[in-house]
């Protein structure tokens, strides 16, 4: 955010070695997202060298959804990561609420040590900064740095193999995050895959649980827990449908259709999903008819969104793929 405004900052705080040798770097890093910043003069209170950590646990930033199940069930954690501020909003306690007794569910099932923070940055910084395509991933990178002092790696999970592909729709990736490695600490983005193949590999070893309590909606049309009608949630029914597991998780609809998926206003990011889900299912051979539907239904999607968005952005990125 100091970066999108410019001037002078003065940080009364402590700082690694480590970290300041890399700022200049992250700020290019964080350039590549596709965005011009100020230039910013700094002035940090203490500097001091990166710790020598003597435990080696593991921890996953986990809100409940697909990408942080998908780390915690595939990666040897140790501790559960939870934010509020970041995927739910800092002021609505009812569903933190909601979500923290799905964490901790989830917490005792896979014995791991959930750690809860709250944290108002979004609340700041969303009118300055897009969330999802500039400063998610220095948000996380930040929490890393103040984790116990037993934690020595911090995984993020991963979105999208297609999306990470594309300059500008992730506000992270595994380069920042080894420039965010600091205090001792490493910060790692765990392996990017499709959705798809997530869901259908935490089927394949058997985690019904895990799959069953997802919690993927962000929206939260009418302050429900778990809406069923937003793109996330029927993107995520879309999964289930092409996977052909016998359950999902709750409030997601049984059976997507084709009026379902047309009826979907996506942005340009969120196409990215859509198609990344249908060439898996294509890949791995998944229910042919569910994907003739979901082809056309893509051309329609798309072609709306080219138009409501910003084709010269749309060209770019057709002919960089």
């Amino acid at each position: 955010m100091a970066l999108k405004i410019g001037g002078e900052i003065e940080f009364d705080g402590r700082t690694s070695e480590g970290l300041d040798r890399k700022i200049d770097a992250i700020v290019g890093e964080l350039s590549k997202f596709g965005f011009k910043y100020l230039s910013l003069n700094r002035s940090i209170s203490l500097i001091e060298p990166d710790l020598a950590l003597t435990d080696h646990k593991i921890a996953s930033f986990f809100s409940g959804g697909l990408d942080s199940t998908f780390t915690a069930e595939t990666n040897l954690v140790n501790y559960l990561v939870s934010v509020r501020g970041f995927d739910i909003e800092y002021q609505n306690l009812d569903l933190w609420d909601a979500a923290v007794k799905n964490i901790l569910k989830f917490s005792k099932k896979t014995k791991t040590n959930p750690l809860f923070l709250s944290t108002n940055i979004r609340h700041i910084s969303n009118p300055i900064l897009s969330w999802g395509s500039v400063y998610h991933g220095t948000a996380l990178g930040a929490i890393a740095m103040v984790l116990p002092l037993g934690i020595e790696t911090t995984l993020i999970p991963s979105t999208s193999a297609l999306l990470a592909s594309k300059p500008g729709y992730l506000g992270t990736g595994s380069h920042l995050c080894d420039l965010l490695s600091n205090f001792g600490r490493n910060t790692i983005t765990d392996k990017e895959q499709s959705r798809l193949e997530k869901i259908d590999l935490l089927g394949r070893m058997g985690k019904e649980y895990a799959l069953r309590s997802l919690r993927v909606c962000w929206e939260n049309l009418d302050g429900e827990y778990q809406c069923g009608r937003c793109f996330k949630c029927i993107l995520t029914a879309l999964e289930f449908d092409y996977s052909g597991l016998p359950y999902r998780s709750s409030s997601l609809a049984e059976i997507v259709n084709f009026k379902d998926v047309l009826g979907l206003r996506p942005s340009i990011s969120q196409c990215f999903f859509l198609i990344e889900d249908y060439r898996v299912a294509r890949k791995l051979n998944l229910n042919r008819n569910l994907r003739r539907s979901v082809k056309l239904s893509l051309l329609v999607i798309c072609a709306r969104s080219f138009v409501a968005n910003y084709p010269k952005r749309w060209l770019k990125q057709l002919l960089s793929s």
